[in-house]
């Protein structure tokens, strides 16, 4: 319950404020939830071509990156109606999450109560997991899921007479996948040490073998979704390769329609905060002004017409 409680707290700090963060991946990630959230909403389904983010570029995107997780953001992101609210809800349910998880995997050391809610509590405010709160960054959902990594683990080393308990693996790895490939990965570079410890330690190597391929099966059962895909993209398209943050600084600036957004060349470059924090305006300022205008207190009333100013269509952003 402490856990709980705190990281209400720690998405309540970002409630007072009435503001939305902006941070890295913000955009990018944003992006993605409105592709998905218009998709649901106009009954305009489809799984590979971006239709309404990403200025209705028709990019292949959400296929490669989480795109259940994605459809997921956009249903909530419909219901809640504002971003604003989104982000409110999705941080504290990060924390929560995160927190519940490292609690559990402490407690599995048989760790006293009180050091585990202290450890748990450094652990919400320092490192990835904030992350998704102040940028966004997929990497704090990689880091909610991460304890949960660990107590599969634990079994795999502490548990004699069942080290693999194939339908906790296979949920494990169901949700990494769906959510984040990294994070997959990651697992995999502690579990398979955890395994190796377990197939030479127990003496149940068959039932250990046979559990191992159950969750191994079924996980590419249930993430068929995101593995085809990625496989027959890789075969059949010249994919993309990864952008260079040295050139953060010599991008254009941010276009918008529809609540989608994307760089444009531009003789006379911005840095990437400024262009981020433009576009922020554009992109938020339907939920966000209807926030900050239920709040009515005179010094928002002032930054209220300011962000109007600033967010308005005809503002030249070059």
């Amino acid at each position: 319950m402490a856990v709980v409680l705190f990281a209400a707290y720690l998405a309540y700090r970002q409630m007072r404020t009435g503001n939305i963060i902006i941070g890295s991946d913000t955009i990018f990630h944003f992006n993605r939830f409105y592709e998905t959230e218009e998709q649901i909403r106009n009954g305009n389904l489809s799984w590979f071509m971006t239709l309404y983010g990403f200025n209705q570029s028709g990019r292949v995107i959400n296929a490669f990156y989480g795109p259940a997780f994605a459809y997921l953001n956009g249903l909530l992101l419909l219901a809640v109606g504002t971003w604003y609210r989104y982000q409110i809800i999705t941080s504290f349910l990060v924390f929560a999450v995160g927190g519940v998880g490292m609690y559990r995997a402490v407690h599995r050391f048989k760790v006293r109560g009180s050091i585990a809610v202290l450890v748990t509590i450094i652990y919400m405010t320092i490192g990835w997991l904030p992350r998704w709160q102040s940028g966004s960054n997929f990497t704090g959902i990689g880091a909610a899921l991460m304890p949960y990594g660990i107590l599969v683990a634990c079994d795999m080393f502490y548990d004699k007479e069942k080290p693999i308990h194939w339908i906790k693996l296979t949920i494990l790895m169901t949700v990494a996948l769906e959510c984040h490939l990294l994070t997959a990965l990651m697992y995999m570079a502690f579990l398979v040490p955890a395994w190796l410890y377990a197939i030479i330690k127990r003496e149940n190597k068959r039932g250990i073998l046979l559990n191992t391929l159950k969750a191994v099966l079924l996980t590419i059962f249930l993430t068929v979704n995101t593995l085809l895909p990625l496989y027959w993209m890789s075969k059949t398209n010249n994919l993309a390769a990864n952008g260079n943050n040295e050139d953060a600084g010599k991008r254009g600036p941010l276009e918008t329609h529809h609540g989608g957004l994307s760089p444009v060349q531009n003789s006379d470059p911005q840095p990437a905060s400024q262009l981020d924090f433009l576009a922020g305006l554009r992109l938020y300022r339907p939920g966000y002004l209807r926030d900050l205008d239920a709040r009515g207190k005179q010094g928002q009333r002032s930054r209220l017409a300011l962000w109007r100013l600033l967010a308005t269509s005809g503002l030249p952003l070059g």
